[in-house]
Order: structure tokens, then C-alpha cells, then sequence
């Protein structure tokens, strides 16, 4: 049977289902979707309907119709939803995500490359630390692998 649980992180909310394809009914994720409702009223807490996307890791090129609603309003299926700063597609390739954290760490470098370059005055220790403190967390945050070739860096 599917298993339905909240993932709450800062003011990131996401309602995860999971469970064999053929026992997941997309319907039923509006119980869950209707306490969250009843608790965002409750604490008088207003949210963007704007945002509220879902996405259906699959490998199958047909979705499920959209059955989900938050507040009246159906949520649609996205091929790609950014969540805690990771970009997820529903084939959990991580392409798109890498591809963002190129371009950042791409544009980060060619900035910082005056302070940090072989022509720089600052002492090596000075440079180590803005490749630290600026550069390895856009390689490691979420990455194992990142976080792996960071510590050797």
C-alpha cells in the first residue's frame, strides 16, 4: 500500500507519496492536500496557489489525469519542480539540476577569478578560503559526489 507523508523544511512544504505504481491512487493524495487546508486555516497561514506544483516520478510518458486540489484549485503535473534548492525531473536524472549548478559555479568563478587566479595578491590561504566559503558549496550542497570531489579540492 502507498505510504503519504508531509515534508516540511523552513517555509517548504511538500506531500510525498509513495508506493508500487498500480496501488497509488492520485485522488487520494486530496486527504492529506484537505488537512493541510483545514491547518493552513487554522494558523491563519496564506500560501501562493501559484506554486503549488506536482510531479510524478515515472519513467511512463503518460501521466495520470490531475486529480489533485489545494483549496478548490487542481494542481497540475510538471516535468521539473525545484524543492530546497534542488531541481527534480520525473526521472530523477538530475540533468537540469546539474546544468544549473555548472552555470553558477561557471559565473561565481569568472567573478571571484580576479581575488582567486595565479595573478592575485591575496595570500593562498585567502584564496582557499573564498574557494570555500563561495565555490564548494555550490559544488556539494545535495551532492554526495560533490561533497566528495569538494574535500578533496
Amino acid at each position: 500500500m502507498p505510504d503519504t507523508q508531509l515534508c516540511l523544511f523552513a517555509d517548504d512544504t511538500a506531500i510525498m507519496c509513495t508506493g508500487p505504481v498500480k496501488h497509488i491512487n492520485v485522488a487520494k493524495l486530496n486527504n492529506p492536500l484537505a488537512e493541510l487546508e483545514r491547518w493552513l486555516i487554522k494558523w491563519k497561514i496564506k500560501i501562493n496557489k501559484d506554486k503549488c506544483q506536482a510531479m510524478y516520478f515515472t519513467k511512463a510518458k503518460k501521466l495520470p489525469p490531475p486529480k489533485k486540489k489545494l483549496f478548490r484549485r487542481t494542481i497540475p503535473w510538471c516535468s521539473e519542480v525545484k524543492y530546497l534548492g534542488i531541481t527534480l525531473d520525473k526521472q530523477l536524472t538530475f540533468k537540469k539540476h546539474i546544468s544549473n549548478i555548472k552555470t553558477k559555479l561557471k559565473t561565481s568563478k569568472a567573478i571571484l577569478q580576479p581575488l582567486i587566479g595565479k595573478n592575485s595578491k591575496l595570500s593562498l590561504g585567502n584564496r582557499l578560503l573564498l574557494y570555500k566559503s563561495m565555490l564548494r558549496p555550490l559544488i556539494s550542497y545535495a551532492s554526495p559526489k560533490g561533497d566528495a570531489v569538494a574535500k578533496r579540492g
